[in-house]
């Protein structure tokens, strides 16, 4: 859900480099924003082990994601460097 939205964030935010319409992404950035609470709310009130599982999981890939980019470094200069190994 997290990467739907963050798509739809990036559709909106670079709308002007290409035909898009705006109104579908803004509709999902907002639906998001209504449904993340709303799945947090639950699993807190009706799954409280599956809420403590899944901020685990969130801590560890944050953890890991931190540890993999070292500081100064983008996703660009990685594309490069991949680029480079391809035929």
């Amino acid at each position: 859900m997290l990467v739907f939205g963050v798509m739809c964030y990036l559709a909106v935010r670079e709308r002007d480099d290409g035909d898009i319409n705006p109104i579908p992404p803004v509709l999902g950035v907002v639906g998001l924003g209504v449904f993340i609470p709303l799945l947090i709310g639950h699993l807190w009130m009706d799954e409280r082990h599956v809420f403590w599982v899944v901020c685990a999981i969130a801590v560890v890939v944050l953890a890991l994601e931190l540890l993999y980019f070292e500081e100064g470094d983008t996703i660009h200069e990685d594309i490069e460097e991949f680029e480079r190994y391809l035929p």
